[in-house]
């Protein structure tokens, strides 16, 4: 059986470059929704992806939840439980088998300055799926820099993120929503 799609998307984002530290949680549920043809998400998809990394670790592997100062927001990535480069942990959900963390949150995702000001991992995951919600349900997945104003924002999905989706997760295959891919 291979990895989740989720973990995939998370692994393969600075491999093939898309970003330098970690993919965003409305990327993350964009490509997934993308892929399964969702054609409206919400809240309930973020909790239910959130849940996932949590209750559903891939064996060997943290998934990691930091805030990015480069584009001020929320990243995911994932590294092996045994490597020597994960991030400090401040909070965290355990493993189902108790060894080890499944999704662990770093202090500077958690800071009131910056971050999303959460104080335990309960508390970062509701924090997490209010703040992505709001882009995901416009369809606002993407997040880069604004041409006009220099500031990062959310908006929709790039060609370029249509042709990492395909190639990650969907094989090499687009998928046509009314006509039009993504």
């Amino acid at each position: 059986m291979g990895n989740s799609d989720w973990f995939v998307l998370i692994d393969q984002w600075t491999k093939r470059k898309m970003g330098d530290y970690g993919v965003t949680l409305p990327f993350l549920v964009g490509a997934l929704g993308y892929k399964a043809g969702e054609k409206s998400l919400g809240a309930s998809h973020v909790r239910e992806l959130l849940a996932e990394m949590v209750n559903y670790p891939v064996e060997g592997y943290l998934t990691e939840c930091r805030w990015c100062d480069d584009i001020e927001a929320p990243v995911f990535s994932v590294v092996q439980l045994d490597s020597p480069y994960k991030i400090q942990i401040n909070s965290s959900f355990p493993r189902p088998d108790g060894n080890g963390h499944a999704l662990g949150f770093s202090p500077d995702l958690q800071s009131e300055y910056g971050g999303l000001g959460c104080k335990e991992a309960v508390a970062c995951i509701d924090k997490l799926v209010a703040y992505a919600s709001v882009y995901v349900e416009k369809s606002n997945f993407s997040r880069n820099r604004c041409e006009n104003s220099g500031e990062y924002e959310y908006g929709p999905f790039h060609e370029r993120d249509i042709q990492f989706i395909t190639e990650t997760i969907l094989g090499g295959k687009a998928i046509t929503v009314n006509g039009q891919n993504g």
